[in-house]
């Protein structure tokens, strides 16, 4: 009987709980249950080394010139030969990879953000890195433009879970203060400049016909309550309760002013029927359909934003529309299974060829 293949996820430079590090997770349990087998390289005590429902090698790496790990890295590696070493973000880039490389293994990075890279940086990976995956078609163009081969560059779409309320949307809207047909616009992220919350703020003045709901929390928090002063916002602090806010909003909006690479937010929303409004920026319009399951908008755009939230926020039926369509989607190509598949389908044939 042939040994399930191997394959080792580093993460030992994620120490949050946040998009990237639920990723690596998922992807590590959905692989082995798709019959690898799997190794989670993740440091000590941190979220992902403690949710993890996966074998875990704990390592610490002080920064990523940390070359003190480099011998206990390639003993591990040497122990486990791995086909794959799997990396997910830049401070890994550089001691296990070259770990790995010295044993054999193939490495392989996937990139998280819609960001380019330096030339001289394009030529020093190059020769640490055998391929790269993109989280969405923007990333991978993005690398191919920064100068790596374009053969050697591929596009894994992302998934998530489907979220799963824990309350009946009436109840949840009660909660929360709503009105039975009050159109509820919800954001929900960290309240720094890149997710561009500012211009929806300044998008929701009295006169439109619906709320801005404001769910996270942030550094620019006391600057944005103070320019949403007289208008149509809410702030509702940081929740652990996402998936029952979320199916308390009619819309959600995703007003970001920097490229964002594929938004989990806009996939959960999706998974409850919600449309979205959102910025027309990095992997987001793999997502959002313009015109079918939301509308897009430039980006930094408020006139923008209010125009396109209130043709959606007066219009029931086309919100239920969109959402539907959103739901339809999601359930075809952004679930977590679809994902695993992409994933499983193109390591088994890179392990296949060799």
């Amino acid at each position: 009987m042939a040994e399930a293949p191997k394959i080792l996820e580093v993460a030992t430079s994620l120490r949050e709980w946040g998009s990237i590090e639920r990723y690596v997770v998922w992807l590590a349990e959905g692989l082995r249950g798709r019959g690898w087998e799997t190794l989670l390289l993740a440091a000590s005590g941190t979220p992902v080394a403690v949710r993890a429902k996966v074998p875990v090698a704990e390592r610490r790496l002080r920064g990523r010139n940390d070359w003190f790990a480099f011998p206990a890295l390639r003993s591990l590696f040497r122990a486990t030969r791995p086909e794959i070493v799997h990396l997910h973000f830049s401070p890994d880039y550089l001691v296990p990879a070259l770990a790995a490389r010295a044993e054999g293994c193939r490495v392989v990075a996937t990139r998280h953000l819609a960001l380019p890279y330096a030339r001289r940086k394009v030529l020093a990976l190059s020769r640490r890195i055998d391929r790269w995956i993109g989280v969405s078609e923007a990333v991978r163009r993005v690398l191919v433009e920064s100068g790596f081969p374009a053969d050697r560059v591929h596009a894994v779409l992302s998934g998530v879970p489907a979220l799963v309320p824990t309350l009946p949307r009436t109840e949840a809207r009660r909660r929360l203060g709503l009105g039975e047909s009050e159109c509820a616009v919800g954001f929900f992220g960290r309240l720094v400049e890149e997710k561009g919350l500012g211009h929806a703020i300044r998008a929701a003045h009295p006169g439109v016909p619906w709320t801005l709901h404001v769910f996270g929390d942030g550094p620019l928090r006391r600057r944005l309550e103070a320019e949403a002063q007289g208008r149509r916002v809410v702030f509702h602090g940081r929740t652990e309760a996402v998936a029952d806010a979320l199916q308390a909003m009619d819309v959600v909006a995703i007003p970001s002013v920097w490229e964002e690479a594929f938004p989990f937010s806009a996939l959960e929303a999706m998974s409850l029927g919600k449309p979205i409004v959102a910025s027309r920026v990095g992997g987001i319009p793999e997502a959002v359909e313009d015109g079918r399951t939301g509308l897009l908008v430039p980006k930094a755009d408020a006139e923008g934003l209010r125009e396109a939230l209130n043709a959606i926020g007066r219009d029931a039926e086309r919100r239920r529309e969109m959402g539907a369509c959103g739901l339809e989607k999601y359930r075809e190509r952004f679930t977590l299974d679809a994902m695993i598949e992409r994933y499983d389908a193109l390591f088994s044939s890179w392990v296949e060829r060799d």
